[in-house]
């Protein structure tokens, strides 16, 4: 059975309200908010933008002070909430993360990109149920956007259910082909129905689009070893562990590997 050995799966994908502005020159962004802000004290996109940046050069807590700035002046702004939340949640402020997206939501409803947050926020927290609402929500209003499908598979694989994991990683996939977290994803569903080719298959793409991922080589020698491939597999096993020392899973997958097949073991 697979659960002789450890599967690693990768985490939600949420999104952060800086990804377009990563390539600035932070400070003199910060010169530029800080000064605006200045003259303009009463302008929440103002403090909002000061606060993407102010996390942006890992200023967290100054961050957070200026987004609950913007949200003092404009309740009703969702990207602000979303944002927020997003920073509030990383930091391990949960409950006031979903909170602020509730929040969010309640002013766009309509925003794939809050619901989809949202729901990899909930993901995280381990609300299954109320990830899903938020997450086919997003994707009935964005139906090509990878991240969603991504996380609804990471609801479906969680609750058991493969088959519909398995659907949504694939296309997840088929939108985001260089996603090696999602390869690695849909290794572990096919994996866990016994498709033993198939997956063989996505932890190799995993590999091939991110050949660091010790995650990856572990979860192939766990393939490898199912299908009686254990020369292989332990090859996988010590690259995993290479590549992240401390790998208890793989070192326990590396251990069991080593020892002889049940075929092999001497009677009583």
């Amino acid at each position: 059975m697979i659960r002789s050995y450890a599967i690693v799966t990768a985490a939600a994908l949420g999104l952060a309200g800086l990804t377009a502005r990563r390539n600035q020159d932070y400070q003199g962004a910060l010169a530029l908010w800080r000064d605006t802000v200045a003259k303009r004290p009463q302008n929440a996109i103002a403090h909002a933008n000061l606060a993407d940046t102010l996390v942006a050069t890992g200023r967290t807590a100054d961050g957070i002070v200026e987004y609950e700035r913007a949200l003092a002046l404009r309740p009703r702004y969702a990207e602000a909430q979303a944002d927020l939340a997003g920073i509030l949640g990383r930091t391990g402020r949960v409950m006031e993360a979903i909170g602020h997206y509730e929040a969010a939501v309640a002013v766009a409803p309509r925003d794939p990109d809050i619901r989809n947050r949202f729901g990899a926020q909930l993901l995280e927290a381990g609300r299954l149920p109320e990830a899903r609402v938020q997450l086919e929500a997003a994707q009935a209003r964005r139906p090509d956007y990878a991240p969603t499908h991504y996380n609804l598979g990471l609801v479906w694989a969680r609750e058991g259910r493969a088959d519909e994991a398995i659907g949504q990683f694939q296309t997840a996939l088929a939108l985001a082909p260089a996603d090696a977290d999602t390869a690695n994803e849909l290794g572990t569903a096919l994996a866990a129905r016994g498709r033993w080719a198939e997956a063989e298959q996505a932890f190799e793409t995993a590999l091939r689009l991110k050949p660091e991922s010790a995650d990856a080589e572990n979860n192939l020698g766990i393939v490898l070893a199912q299908t009686g491939r254990r020369a292989e597999a332990q090859a996988h096993f010590t690259r995993a562990v290479d590549l992240r020392p401390g790998f208890a899973d793989a070192e326990r997958n590396l251990d069991r590997v080593r020892r002889p097949a049940p075929a092999e073991e001497p009677g009583p």
